[in-house]
């Protein structure tokens, strides 16, 4: 497993690509539900399968992998005191030409995560709270980080990090997960 880690304002954000396969699965569980789904899940513009995505074995499997493989790797690099994690919210997105999600973090969680399962054009971008608070320092030049998206892709970031979806040109899935850890004598 190769963990990749990137600094961004100036926040550690890591990648880790998941095999394809569970990609494929996802798209089949997609084209298989989506009609049962709803629009405009808080901030996501686009059907989703609504916060209990754990219902999906492949889900619930992936969130497992990132809650004891992936997180407990990234703690150890961020020397966190515990690595209790457990997956507070999951859900699917399918974003069609159009949808969108309008800039938000993701408060109340610790740690965050997407998968992207089918990437459109790079709509993924993360940006500075600068630009989201209204920050009246105009002196500075805030950055955004646009995500080259790759099926297969998993960015896990901390909570306070905005980011949001541009409008999407194409078909797009993608997983979302808010993750805490707790303490272990919670």
């Amino acid at each position: 497993m190769q963990i990749t880690k990137h600094l961004w304002f100036p926040e550690k954000v890591y990648n880790v690509q998941i095999n394809e396969n569970v990609c494929d699965e996802i798209i089949e569980l997609v084209e298989k539900d989506k009609i049962t789904w709803k629009k405009n899940l808080k901030n996501v513009q686009a059907l989703t399968s609504g916060w209990n995505g754990t219902r999906y074995p492949i889900i619930k499997s992936l969130s497992d992998h990132i809650t004891k493989d992936i997180l407990p790797e990234i703690g150890k690099d961020q020397s966190w005191k515990y690595n209790n994690w457990q997956t507070d919210d999951a859900w699917i997105n399918f974003y069609q030409e159009k949808d969108e999600a309008f800039a938000h973090n993701h408060q109340g969680c610790h740690y965050c995560a997407v998968l992207i399962v089918k990437p459109s054009n790079g709509n993924l971008i993360f940006c500075h709270r600068g630009l989201i608070e209204k920050d009246n320092t105009s002196f500075k030049n805030y950055e955004m980080q646009e995500i080259n998206e790759k099926k297969g892709s998993s960015i896990l970031f901390p909570q306070n990090m905005y980011h949001y979806v541009s409008a999407c040109t194409s078909e797009r899935i993608t997983v979302a997960f808010n993750f805490v850890n707790n303490s272990i004598e919670d």
